[in-house]
């Protein structure tokens, strides 16, 4: 059986350094690119050897995948056999089996019998009990390690259990694979690449580790907010363990890193990951924190939970017993604020605790008792909200709590909250500046989404804590000055209609009616072919380096940062736009846009791509004359109108003629962009002096 690494097309244009909308183009438009080897639609799977050769036929360049792409799709080895999930815990055990059996890597474990060292299993590579050799090593690790870290090979076991003795040597084949791929590794390197592979993991499946990893953007913020506060570090639901080594590995003083998890397979992830990383002042227990705690009050001056959200826990009861909850019961239907109060109980003196909580846990009724009392308490130091998405495993908008020890916060009196949520690109050392300042200087923050509250006004307002809310009374406030700079803004933009000319139109009486053609009738003729969307998202998620999505406020040409999907998540042949490609809603009201870049997906059942086949029209002239008002009035419906696409009536003329008319509508359309801009800046005038006399601010003389 050949071992062959197969490519994505992502994977394809990270060798080529492209983008996927130019691997879809060399798909298409080369006979000779090689087809897919397996999977079918999004999900088709390519011969690396054999892109790598059309590369370097047509003169492409190439660069190596990166150690996490390579095993990736070294996972397709095993995919036949067990689940993607499954898959990627083999292969990320089978990182750490050899940083701990290789004598050549720097956590070699030490005390195996040569027997079990990770040389020895090559030995087997022509064997059919190659599952068998591996598990007989692992047990020898197993029986001479007596500390937590000999159940870290536990899942690996079990999964070779139900491979061994396939007749077929498919589980022998992807063993030889894995290991040889494993070992082409550098030993020092193993711990950077289970990192990367982990991350990696997570993007791709948006499920299994992630919801029990915290994301790179949450990481970073608690990394920068926290590494200037010396001492040990605990995390009671310390999942996978990224975000606690990330935490112990910045900052001073990081005697011990404690923490606690109630699941088993995640636990012993968590085990790997100190393993292979060399963390080895990690003390990890397994347990329901709730339950069983194995960890002293006080234990850490940094305390860092990114917990489970809106968590409901089967003995509620037992929680208004619980002495480390002394600020109050969470309500049943979420426990979101016993992890607040959970993480003052590990604080040591002048410590701090970063709580990730989503957005609710400040707002809701259900929790306004806790919060009343912990303001009282003088435990709140700051809350600082977050860009929605952040999380990575949701998109719910999520918040960054600072607390102290009672009465060991920056100011009992008060407290700091800072707004972050419209920022397209999260800032952590500028939080973290903020804070920091606040808590060692009491320096009040110049910046324009952050202010100081005082306790007494927020436990008046039923200790909402929601920082979007108080900053925008803070905005509110009528000065003097503000009046005046909304009047000159009000005069400044008047000035903008002046710098739109539109020159005269000269129009003369048709000749005659010009020809009109129906989209229908356009496909027809081979003018225009209609591109719908057949892929579905069901398992699709946002990805950084992903593809931007096509919505209804693109349509409409309003700025703003479109959605992320990585066309490989979807099932499906996914639609991605071409340059001059013409986008049309025809539900809920028409609109058209011309795509000018191209390499947009477009995933909506009611967005509509009109793909030019000849020169017969521009695209500029095709979307206006698209949503002309006759075609407007040909919808239908009684809740949510809709336009038939093939009924939509496009006018035919000359080239010369359609160039004409889209000067024009270009000049239109600066002409409207002024007049709204015109039009909200009076809007806010009006607001000003109604605002500034009513408060008493201003008198006109």
């Amino acid at each position: 059986m050949k071992n062959t690494v197969t490519l994505t097309p992502s994977d394809i244009a990270q060798m080529a350094g492209v983008g996927l909308s130019t691997v879809s183009n060399w798909r298409s438009r080369h006979d000779d690119f090689p087809g897919p080897v397996s999977g079918s639609g999004s999900s088709r799977r390519f011969d690396a050897d054999a892109v790598r050769a059309w590369l370097k036929l047509h003169g492409k360049k190439i660069q190596e995948l990166s150690a996490d792409s390579v095993l990736w799709n070294l996972m397709s080895q095993w995919r036949p056999l067990t689940s993607v999930e499954e898959a990627a815990g083999m292969v990320s055990a089978f990182l750490v089996w050899r940083a701990v059996s290789d004598p050549t890597s720097p956590r070699f474990a030490g005390n195996l019998s040569e027997a079990a060292q990770w040389p020895a299993l090559f030995q087997h590579s022509d064997d059919e009990d190659l599952a068998a050799a591996v598990q007989t090593s692992v047990r020898e690790y197993q029986e001479k390690r007596e500390d937590k870290y000999r159940t870290v090979f536990e899942d690996l076991l079990a999964q070779l259990d139900g491979l061994v003795g396939r007749p077929d040597g498919t589980t022998a084949n992807a063993l030889k694979f894995t290991l040889n791929t494993i070992n082409s590794f550098k030993a020092e390197e193993l711990g950077q690449i289970y990192m990367a592979f982990q991350d990696r993991v997570t993007q791709s499946l948006h499920r299994g580790y992630d919801d029990y990893s915290t994301s790179q953007d949450l990481i970073d913020v608690l990394v920068a907010v926290s590494k200037d506060i010396p001492g040990s570090v605990h995390d009671p639901a310390v999942g996978s363990g990224r975000l606690l080594f990330a935490v112990g590995n910045h900052g001073d003083d990081r005697k011990h890193l404690t923490g606690q998890e109630m699941l088993p397979n995640v636990y012993r992830q968590a085990l790997q990951h100190a393993l292979v990383s060399g963390q080895n002042n990690v003390h990890l227990e397994l347990g329901d924190v709730f339950s069983t705690d194995y960890f002293d009050p006080s234990c850490a001056q940094v305390v860092v939970v990114d917990p489970p959200y809106a968590m409901s826990y089967r003995d509620h009861d037992q929680l208004a017993l619980d002495h480390r909850l002394p600020y109050g019961t969470p309500p049943r239907s979420t426990i979101d604020t016993a992890w607040l109060q959970l993480a003052i109980w590990y604080l040591g003196s002048n410590g701090r605790a970063f709580v990730i909580q989503p957005s609710g846990s400040s707002y809701m009724r259900g929790s306004a008792d806790i919060r009343a009392n912990m303001l009282k308490s003088g435990t709140i130091e700051a809350v600082v909200s977050l860009p929605a998405g952040v999380a990575g495993r949701t998109k719910i908008p999520v918040d960054l709590w600072v607390l102290a020890r009672p009465g060991e916060v920056a100011d009992p009196d008060k407290v700091l909250l800072i707004d972050r949520t419209d920022q397209e690109q999260l800032d952590p050392e500028a939080i973290a500046k903020t804070l920091r300042e606040w808590r060692t200087e009491g320096k009040e923050p110049a910046e324009k989404h952050a202010g100081i509250f005082t306790v007494s006004d927020i436990l008046e307002k039923e200790s909402i804590l929601t920082p979007q809310r108080w900053i925008a009374y803070q905005d509110d406030s009528v000065s003097l000055e503000s009046v005046i700079a909304d009047l000159e803004a009000l005069h400044e933009t008047t000035r903008v209609l002046d710098t739109v000319t539109l020159d005269p139109v000269a129009l003369v009486p048709a000749p005659h009616t010009p020809t009109l053609g129906s989209v229908s009738d356009l496909v027809k003729a081979g003018s225009v072919k209609v591109l719908r969307n057949r892929s579905r998202r069901s398992d699709a998620d946002e990805a950084e380096n992903g593809l931007p999505v096509i919505d209804g406020a693109w349509i409409h040409g309003k700025s703003g940062v479109q959605q992320k999907v990585d066309p490989e998540s979807l099932t499906g042949e996914p639609l991605i736009t071409e340059p001059g490609d013409v986008v049309l809603q025809n539900t809920g009201g028409l609109a058209a846009r011309v795509d000018d870049e191209g390499g947009q997906l477009v995933l909506s059942p009611t967005l509509h791509v009109l793909r030019l086949q000849d020169d017969r029209f521009l695209p500029e002239y095709l979307a206006e004359m698209l949503v002309s008002s006759v075609n407007r009035r040909q919808a239908m419906g009684a809740a949510i109108q809709r336009v038939r696409l093939e009924d939509l009536q496009i006018a035919s003329l000359s080239m010369n003629d359609q160039q004409q008319l889209v000067t024009q509508f270009d000049t239109v359309r600066q002409l409207q962009a002024a007049a709204q801009e015109l039009l909200d800046a009076a809007s806010t005038a009006r607001d000003a002096l109604v605002d500034g006399v009513t408060s008493g601010v201003i008198k006109i003389k």
